[in-house]
Order: structure tokens, then sequence, then C-alpha cells
């Protein structure tokens, strides 16, 4: 767990500037479940769908040898 969050660091500038983060649900020896989650003041419109999350989380996992589902709890996905 403490591989995937240092990972999840490299990415989170790029979401925290629109006002977004990720933070881990669940972690299992084949899944990963990370919340998509906004400040009060987020640019909801700026931050990427939760499928491309999920692409470009899974791809970059790859790079890192780790190979995990993902799945992405997107707030948005419910309005």
């Amino acid at each position: 767990m403490d591989e995937i969050e240092a990972i999840l660091q490299e990415l989170r500038p790029d979401f925290n500037k629109n006002g977004a983060d990720l933070v881990i649900e669940d972690v299992s020896d084949y899944d990963l479940t990370l919340r998509l989650t906004f400040t009060d003041d987020a640019c909801m419109d700026c931050v990427v769908p939760g499928a491309m999350i999920k692409r470009g989380i899974e791809k970059y996992l790859r790079q890192q040898a780790i190979h995990l589902d993902v799945t992405v709890i997107d707030p948005r996905a419910a309005v």
C-alpha cells in the first residue's frame, strides 16, 4: 500500500490544482479502489472523467510493474 500511495503522490499535483484528490478506499491482491474527492471550490469540469482516470492510473501502475484493476468512485457520476 505504501508503494501505491507513493505513486499517487506523484499524480496528486495534477488533481490538486483543480481542487480534486484521489483517496485510497481499498487495496487487495488484484484490485485498487480510489475515491475522487473535490474541495468546495473545485473545478469539477476541469478534472477528466472517472473512466479516463481509471485507464490512466492502470497504465501508470503497469509501468511500475503493478498490475491492479482500478475502480474510481467518482461523485460526479451520481449527478
